[in-house]
């Protein structure tokens, strides 16, 4: 039984930062869990899908010349709003699958 839960999480996380799901020029959400810099948006997601109760996240592009790449992750009540700014990349989690009938 514990061998199945990683292969769980991870399908998880693989669904949950699909690129095309994202949003580009977008903020979702407000406020933070955290900020931390990472390299992309990939990096980013990941963050979010390995930090408890994240339900969206950020990523400041490499071109913003105040706040290049950070990587804000909210928790999901943060998660209700969205707004438009140039230099973002957002995105939602998806909530885990459910597991199947055994």
């Amino acid at each position: 039984m514990a061998l199945i839960f990683p292969l769980l999480f991870a399908t998880t996380v693989q669904q949950s930062c699909n690129p095309s799901s994202w949003n580009t020029g977008v903020i979702i959400g407000t406020g933070s869990l955290s900020v931390t810099n990472t390299t992309n948006a990939s990096s980013c997601c990941a963050h979010c899908s390995a930090t408890p109760n994240c339900g969206c996240w950020t990523f400041v592009t490499a071109d913003d010349p105040k706040k290049a790449l950070q990587c804000i992750v909210k928790s999901t009540s943060q998660c209700q709003s969205q707004s438009v700014e140039e230099r973002r990349i957002s995105g939602t989690m998806s909530p885990p699958s459910p597991s199947p009938p055994s």
